[in-house]
């Protein structure tokens, strides 16, 4: 019943706004700044990630104008675990955002893309050395501590390279995650103590907090905010002093696609019943977004008499995720006696599409879009596990083998989330105004086996 019910209301909704991705259509078949899909599967092979780069640039720019009405010198920086393919962020970066990146991998990445430091934001938990010592060498714009015992490390290396660093504190608001410094529990003021009893090795140049994902308005961005401002206030009578940046993370999500709810997630892995496409218009837009919460601070500091913080964002899925998407080749059809449709395809969850676990994504048969959805299908992979979908009991139009599936915003961790379990990675590649550009080759079983000793040479 459940699933039947599902099955009319996607029926009810029907095909998406192709211009919710900036795409269009010819015909019936799917067009990507003017090439067709097609076109690009069969010249680069399938499976196969497109960077819609028009569409990158579009939400960049709206990104921007939307936090313009942010105090003067505050900054963006794009969360680089959220896509972290080069030839991507260096789009990104070619559009003035600056770099959060979590490890040491992720800093040398944005060394070796001529990020200056001065533009690039250190976060992530259990930092090693090597990275905070290349952190300092960089002189990046901040260190932001998510322990005392990463305090302590930071003090001894600064100390032995004979460096003032600046540092800022990651908030632990959530008292079940294990990220930041416990607001609640004195961790965080003594941290600061801690930077205070020691200003000839730091200073305290940003707040930080980060605790939403996917959200669709500020109300409850505002609430962790408001602890983090009470923690400015506190950092003002205690030591008489005014941190200058206070980085509201990122978290910030986007209409096409929305991580389910736990009772949408149960129904669909217990009974397998598809959520419905989200309301679009559930969603704030970002310029009303950073409005309110612009506002909001600014009230909170005039009637503290504090000063006003100049602010930071670290956006990823806002920026990324609606201007990529997946194409796969369906290989084959197979039809249960009980009645189940399965589309066998080239790609699948446990490959490169991880978030469709727990996120709908929009799933269009790429050279069938004229075509009405009559047939629900489990939408699989070729990984040998029953947990390697992509989709169940899609409503779609009748499939047959040779058909493009396309799997809409894949911006947003695929990638990041891949693997090569029983399959190399797919190429990655971007278009523009009818070219396309490879910015990544499909993995090789020399590329794959190259680390192993066994096959050295």
């Amino acid at each position: 019943m459940a699933i039947k019910r599902s099955s009319i209301k996607q029926a009810k909704q029907g095909h998406p706004d192709l211009s919710g991705w900036g795409l269009t259509h010819r015909e019936s078949e799917l067009i990507i700044s003017g090439i067709p899909a097609s076109e690009l599967i069969n010249r680069y092979g399938s499976p196969l990630l497109i960077l819609n780069e028009p569409r990158l640039f579009y939400d960049i720019r709206n990104l921007q104008k939307a936090f313009s009405c942010a105090p003067q010198g505050s900054r963006i920086h794009y969360s680089y675990k959220t896509n972290c393919i080069p030839g991507i962020i260096q789009c990104i970066h070619s559009h003035g955002l600056g770099a959060e990146v979590i490890s040491h991998y992720e800093l040398r990445l944005a060394e070796r893309l001529s990020v200056p430091g001065k533009d690039i934001i250190f976060n992530g938990v259990s930092k090693t050395r090597k990275g905070l010592e290349r952190a300092i060498k960089l002189d990046v714009f901040s260190i932001n501590a998510d322990s005392l015992d990463e305090l302590e490390l930071l003090k001894a290396v600064s100390t032995e390279l004979k460096v003032k660093v600046r540092v800022g504190l990651r908030l632990g608001l959530d008292n079940n995650s294990q990220f930041g410094l416990d607001y609640h529990g004195g961790e965080a003021p003594a941290a600061c103590k801690y930077i205070m009893d020691n200003l000839e090795s730091f200073n305290l140049s940003v707040i930080h907090l980060h605790t939403i994902a996917n959200v669709r308005n500020p109300k409850g961005h505002l609430s962790f905010i408001k602890k983090a401002l009470d923690f400015l206030l506190h950092i003002k009578k205690r030591y008489g002093v005014e941190v200058p940046y206070l980085d509201i993370g990122g978290g910030y999500g986007v209409p096409t696609s929305q991580l389910l709810s736990r009772t949408a997630y149960a129904t669909y892995r217990l009974l397998g019943a598809l959520p419905p496409r989200p309301k679009w218009n559930d969603y704030q837009s970002m310029t009303a977004y950073f409005q309110e919460v612009v506002q909001f601070i600014s009230s909170f500091c005039m009637a503290n008499r504090l000063a006003m913080p100049k602010l930071i964002i670290e956006p990823g899925r806002v920026v990324v995720s609606r201007a990529e998407l997946l194409l796969s080749r369906v290989n084959s059809i197979k039809r249960k006696n009980t009645g189940l449709h399965y589309a066998m395809t080239d790609v699948g969850k446990h490959s490169i599409a991880y978030p469709c676990d727990y996120e709908y994504h929009d799933i269009l048969v790429a050279n069938k879009l004229s075509s009405l959805p009559r047939q629900n299908y489990h939408v699989v992979g070729r990984i040998c596990m029953s947990a390697d979908f992509i989709v169940k009991n899609k409503l779609l139009p009748k499939l047959e083998p040779k058909d493009i599936i396309a799997v809409m915003d894949a911006g947003a961790y695929f990638s990041s989330y891949s693997s090569n379990f029983g399959f190399p990675r797919p190429a990655i590649i971007k278009v523009c105004n009818g070219e396309s550009t490879i910015l990544r080759h499909k993995e090789t079983i020399d590329h794959l086996t190259s680390i192993d000793t066994v096959f050295a040479k």
